[in-house]
Order: structure tokens, then sequence, then C-alpha cells
């Protein structure tokens, strides 16, 4: 398997030149899918001759990928012809294809049952992977169609694009209504709606939370033995009224290494609240 950041495209040219070589007596099929923040489309090429249909806006960029290897299916059916390849460069389309067991996509169950229906006819049709945008002609000829698709294919919204239309919705919502929280504490420590990533261990992950809140014993011990509350140090630049998480990550130079080495010239919010932790930083602060 090659890297395609890595990887020439004329590589990847080659390669296909080779796999049409072996496999000359299957005509090639190209599908593509594409989705903008206000279309959404598909192409298909046989021949050299491209189609493409515009969808409804709230499809997935999976659902144009299906909707095209579909509609190839649908067109093989009318042809002579029966030997095709057909090419996409959607590995998540392939994959449910692959695994109709894994919660398969309706689409992909609707294009298990058209293939089917084509081999009981001595159809024999294969499908390949390609990397998009290295200058295979038919792969790019299938994006252009795709991205310029005016004609409108009218079929059932599938219930997992609006289940995840509605989802993002609602945390738009959400997220505009949290951003009006500015007096909340928790607001500046997580402005954002999103999960933070879990460490593989939980001791670290009740470490790390515990910093982000500003809840730690060496801050807050002096309320646990009724002390005063400490003041700053000539070491510490700004100085505070009392220890913080913030103040001894991004700014105590001297007591805690940790905030020189890693952090200098951060606040808290992007080294340690709004950044993915790493086991080392957990363990060298929390406590």
């Amino acid at each position: 398997m090659y890297d395609k950041s890595t990887t020439a495209p004329i590589v990847f040219q080659q390669i296909f030149l080779y796999h049409r070589h072996q496999y000359n007596t299957y005509i090639p099929i190209f599908t593509d899918g594409s989705k903008t923040t206000t279309r959404v489309g598909c192409g298909v090429v046989i021949a050299d001759v491209p189609s493409s249909f515009q969808l409804n806006a709230l499809c997935s960029v999976l659902t144009a990928e299906l909707t095209a290897i579909f509609l190839a299916l649908e067109r093989i059916s009318d042809l002579l012809e029966h030997k095709f390849c057909i090419y996409s460069d959607s590995k998540s389309a392939l994959e449910a294809l692959s695994h109709p067991q894994n919660g398969t996509h309706q689409l992909a169950l609707d294009i298990l049952c058209l293939l089917q229906s084509l081999q009981a006819r001595d159809f024999q049709i294969l499908f390949c992977w390609l990397p998009g945008h290295v200058g295979i002609q038919g792969n790019e000829l299938a994006d252009a169609a795709a991205k310029t698709a005016t004609t409108s294919w009218q079929q059932p919204l599938p219930y997992a694009d609006i289940k995840k239309f509605i989802s993002h919705h609602v945390h738009n919502l959400w997220q505009v209504s949290w951003d009006l929280q500015i007096s909340n504490k928790l607001h500046s420590i997580k402005p954002r709606i999103t999960l933070w990533p879990a460490l593989p261990v939980r001791e670290l992950d009740v470490r790390m939370t515990r910093l982000r809140i500003g809840h730690t014993r060496f801050t807050h011990k002096y309320l646990l033995f009724g002390e005063r509350v400490p003041r700053s140090t000539p070491q510490m630049a700004p100085p505070i009224d009392y220890w913080s998480t913030d103040a001894l990550i991004c700014a105590c130079t001297k007591k805690f290494q940790f905030g020189k080495k890693r952090n200098e010239g951060r606040s808290v919010g992007t080294a340690i609240w709004n950044t993915s932790p790493n086991d080392d930083d957990a363990a060298a602060v929390g406590g």
C-alpha cells in the first residue's frame, strides 16, 4: 500500500495502467461523489461519457458515493457487455459493500441486491479502489461531473443523514447558547462543546480533569486544613493573589519547571484545557 501524501501521482497512474492491463477484458467505470456547503452530487463515467445527478443537500459524502455506484449498476443492466470493473476513490463506500453486517447504509444494501440480480444474469462485476486527484482521467471526469451536477435525482433521504443533520443542528444551537455564558467559570475552561480525548489510564484522566477545573491538592489544600490563602511569590509573574493551576503552569518559572519548558507564553486554555493531552503531561502536573 502506497502513502498518497508521499507518493508521486505518476506512480499511481502506472499502477492503474498495470491494473487495466491485467483486467483488459473488463470495461472500466468510474464513480465519484462530491459534497460542498451548498450542494451534493454524484458522477458516473462509462466509456469516457460522464453523467451526473444532484442530490439532496443533506446527503452525506458516503451517500453520494454509494448513489454513484448504484447508478453505475443501473446503467450496466441495460448494456450488452457483461464484464465491468467499477473504480471508486471512496474506501468508506467499498467497505460498506464488503461488510454489510456492520450497520450498513441502506443504499449499500440496495447495491448488493442489484449486484446479486446482475450476477444471476451472468454479469461479472469487480470493484477497485483508486486514489482521487492523481491524474487518472476517468476519475477526474467523474469528479468534475459530480461537482457540476444539475439534474436532480429524487430518492428518499437516508435516515442516517437526517439523524446527522439534526444532531449537528442541535449541537450548533447548544454551542450558541453556551457562548453566551461568559460569566460561567466552566466556559473559560471549556469554551467549545466537544469531547476531550480520553487518556488510556483513568488516574491520569482524573489528574487532567482536576487541572482543568483548578482543583488540585497543591492549590487547594489550605481549604482542607483551614489555612490562610497563600500569597504570590517573587518567582511568579505576573503576581496573583492565590496559587492557581493557570499560574503554576504558565507563570511560575522556578517552582514548576513543567510550565517553563512546555507552555511558556501560553495560557492554560491552550496548554491544557483545549488541547489533546498526553500521558507525560498528565503525569508531570497531576496530583
